[in-house]
């Protein structure tokens, strides 16, 4: 029987184009060209989408009497990074930042910088790793629509008033969507250089030792020097991106979390690892209410999955524009205007965690 998945292929942040194969790898006819929903990525190049999600039907595997699914297909159809390491055969899964992570034949996983318990720890099997659905549902049931049916896991993709699909050019904004400042923000004009520079392994030994990192919401406002903060992160433009990263002192590299706990680290702000937790610190502030400094929250677009999620997040340093770690338009710490489609709609909150 030949099982026809609706395979969405992703590169950088939500630059995404949609393709309907087979399992064969034969192409099948879509939705003619009036049916679908004229949509943009960063960059502004207009996408194509089918108008309506058909959802993907992934087959359930037996093993050892129970049903496990492929993690390498589902993770694909939801669009996720990973990075594999074949010598302890653990998968780190997310967005632009390790959501996720599991290992073969261990019970232990982690979910959002939490241990997770499964009932069945995934198993190696024909070389891939697989987990049981039981242990799919618990891990991304927050993640994707989904039915788990008797030969397979059926997920549905996002209703169509839900895609990003705004039909105007990239450099204009959306009404009633669009980012502004606090007019009373006291840091908005200067203009300081910053502070001195100092070794990279000095300021990760001074982020180690910080108070621990502080549980949601647990985090007061500290009164640091934004320009400077600000001055710090421009500090690192260029910096590749690396789904994952390891501490800037060891790898040279960011991914988007790792960037905003590294330089709020190096002012005595400790931040969790990972995105969606760093989005339960703080106080939430309106997107017409910005000042800088505001770390902003996106959901990463175009997948069988919720938009909901927190997926991105970034550093708001004044005059619309946001510097962050990414892999769109450019690979590595850069500069982007928010005041975009593209930004608008994927938004989901800001936090200030400091002023």
């Amino acid at each position: 029987m030949v099982i026809a998945l609706i395979m969405s292929l992703v590169t950088a942040c939500g630059t995404t184009q949609v393709q309907t194969k087979s399992k064969t790898g034969n192409m099948i006819p879509g939705n003619s060209p009036a049916d679908t929903a004229k949509m943009y990525d960063q960059s502004g190049k207009m996408l194509q989408q089918p108008g309506v999600q058909m959802p993907v039907q992934l087959a359930v595997t037996m093993i050892n009497n129970k049903p496990y699914v492929s993690v390498d297909k589902l993770v694909s159809i939801l669009q996720f990074h990973t990075k594999w390491n074949p010598n302890t055969k653990t998968m780190q899964i997310g967005d632009n930042d390790v959501e996720f992570e599991l290992s073969a034949d261990q019970k232990e996983a982690l979910k959002e910088g939490d241990k997770l318990f499964l009932q069945d720890p995934p198993v190696m099997y024909n070389d891939k790793l697989y987990m049981t659905v039981t242990a799919a549902a618990d891990l991304f049931h927050n993640d994707m629509h989904f039915k788990v049916l008797d030969h397979q896991i059926r997920i549905y993709g996002l209703p169509e008033d839900m895609l990003i699909k705004q039909n105007v050019p990239q450099s204009q904004s959306i009404p009633g969507l669009e980012f502004r400042e606090d007019p009373q923000d006291p840091n908005q004009t200067s203009t300081e250089t910053g502070m001195s520079h100092e070794s990279e392994q000095t300021a990760w030994s001074q982020l180690q030792a910080v108070s621990t990192v502080a549980s949601p919401q647990s985090v007061q406002l500290k009164n640091i020097n934004m320009s400077q903060l600000i001055s710090t992160a421009n500090r690192y433009l260029g910096v590749k991106y690396e789904f994952g990263a390891k501490p800037y002192p060891v790898s040279g590299t960011f991914d988007c979390s790792s960037f905003t706990q590294y330089v709020f680290g190096k002012f005595g702000i400790s931040l969790p690892r990972i995105s969606r937790t760093q989005a339960q610190i703080g106080m939430n502030v309106s997107r017409n209410n910005l000042r800088v400094g505001d770390l902003l929250f996106f959901y990463v677009p175009g997948r069988f999955k919720t938009n909901t999620t927190v997926g991105h997040v970034g550093i708001y340093i004044g005059n619309m524009q946001m510097i962050d770690a990414n892999t769109a338009p450019k690979n590595g710490v850069q500069i982007n205007k928010i005041n975009t489609p593209y930004w608008q709609k994927t938004f989901l909150k800001a936090k200030r965690i400091a002023y």
